[in-house]
């Protein structure tokens, strides 16, 4: 995969996303305008490198708190908070899921702390395999690689960002 085609792909995902679902355009913008970062991560991001369209669209949210996030989120639709402990937030009728990049304790039972001022590669690290430890940033449209998950997905390799963390 050239660097031209990643360039390509990452903005095309943009693109694709903002023209299938229009009202997150407009999140994205009022994120923006709060000072949040608005990032596309997972599944989505792996696909997209792939030249797939993307299927589960999650957007982790940096640099605001997730009260904040839950109000301008209802000035778009009624909000819904799925799994209270994993502060995933929806917005009726957009299948997208919104959060706030987040640390869990170990155990049967993790204790879940909130920090919208975490930094991305740490945010990233929680993550199961590099191949999904990527972000695009969904304004200026730059993808975030901080574990070589590109490498790893152009080379077939399935690895851990942190070996610890995946155990967990």
């Amino acid at each position: 995969m050239k660097c031209i085609q990643v360039a390509e792909n990452v903005h095309r995902v943009v693109e694709y996303v903002f023209q299938q679902l229009p009202l997150v355009k407009k999140i994205v913008d009022r994120l923006d305008a709060s000072r949040g970062r608005a990032l596309l991560v997972g599944g989505a991001v792996r696909d997209a490198l792939l030249g797939k369209e993307p299927k589960d669209i999650d957007i982790e949210v940096h640099g605001i708190a997730l009260e904040q996030l839950e109000e301008i989120l209802k000035e778009f639709g009624h909000v819904r908070l799925v799994g209270k402990v994993f502060g995933v937030l929806r917005i009726d009728g957009l299948d997208v899921d919104w959060s706030i990049p987040r640390t869990d304790s170990s155990g049967r039972k993790p204790k879940v702390l909130f920090d919208p001022h975490m930094p991305l590669e740490q945010a990233l690290r929680r993550r199961d395999l590099t191949i999904n430890a990527m972000a695009i940033d969904m304004v200026i449209k730059k993808l975030e690689d901080p574990f070589d998950g590109l490498k790893d997905l152009q080379e077939g390799v399935l690895r851990v960002p942190d070996k610890e963390l995946f155990v967990e």
